[in-house]
């Protein structure tokens, strides 16, 4: 959940009201350009196996905390814990992180009627080096709150290798990053969709040298060790899930959650892992 500066809207789209370029009969030198190579398809996600490494369908009483052999907790102020300047605090108890009974784990944001934000910060017991990782999360669209499912290396951030594969700002998108070792230079791709309460399923590939993201089966970022240097992940000692939401920070652009609209809840239905 590193944060990340963003080129405004257009800042990469075409120029008009300004003369193209000529070749030396005076047409277009468009006109006289090689055929455009045709562009690849985009990888599609590799099929999911009979059995998984990591798997967890949360399912448990109502109420319950998630299965403490396969999760872990952060706890403690977010800004101390995740950076981002936030200003959540979080906590491992069942107001926060619990099973809904219907198969469910759910994350919370909520106030403590102080004027202070409580939520949870949970990470897998278990750790992998490439492979495949999924989930099925329903995400809360609330402006000031940053909800996310994203993965850390062993070792010291930003070394370690940050990939975030689903990041919501309360700006209606899911939106994907991989980082480099330095957190200087990244990755990033946007939902085409927008936001809607339902499940959708986010995925991680990870081979030797590349990850790609998909949401809902569709690539919607990808990265290489050629293009997004220096690489950090081949040799990170294998990566472990977190599922989170913030509050405020510089990812929601210094919004503070309306308390009326908390508890804000991200569902997830599933998390599954493979190699």
């Amino acid at each position: 959940m590193a944060a990340r500066a963003r080129n405004p809207l257009g800042a990469h789209g075409a120029i008009t009201g300004v003369a193209q370029p000529a070749c030396s009969s005076g047409q277009p030198a468009t006109m006289h350009q090689p055929p455009a190579t045709p562009v690849p398809p985009a990888p599609t996600p590799t099929p999911a196996p009979a059995a998984y490494t990591f798997a967890d369908e949360f399912t448990g009483p109502a109420g319950s905390l998630p299965d403490t052999t396969k999760w872990l907790w952060d706890v403690g102020p977010g800004a101390s814990i995740g950076g981002n300047n936030e200003t959540e605090n979080y906590v491992q108890s069942s107001n926060n992180s619990y099973l809904d009974g219907n198969g469910h784990l759910v994350i919370a944001a909520t106030s403590d009627g102080a004027g202070r934000v409580n939520s949870a910060r949970i990470k897998s017991n278990f750790h992998q080096l490439f492979g495949h990782w999924e989930a099925s999360i329903a995400i809360p669209n609330v402006a000031g709150c940053w909800p996310a499912f994203w993965f850390l290396g062993q070792g010291q951030w930003p070394g370690c290798g940050e990939c975030d594969v689903m990041e919501n700002y309360g700006t209606g998108f899911a939106e994907g990053t991989i980082w480099n070792s330095t957190a200087t230079r990244n990755q990033h791709g946007r939902s085409t969709s927008t936001m809607d309460g339902r499940f959708h399923t986010y995925r991680m590939d990870w081979v030797k040298g590349s990850i790609n993201l998909y949401y809902d089966n569709t690539l919607y970022t990808s990265a290489t060790s050629v293009n997004l240097t220096p690489w950090p992940f081949d040799s990170n000692g294998g990566s472990y899930c977190l599922l989170n939401i913030a509050v405020n920070g510089t990812g929601t652009g210094g919004v503070q959650p309306n308390p009326a609209l908390l508890p804000a809840k991200m569902l997830v239905d599933y998390v599954h892992c493979w190699t």
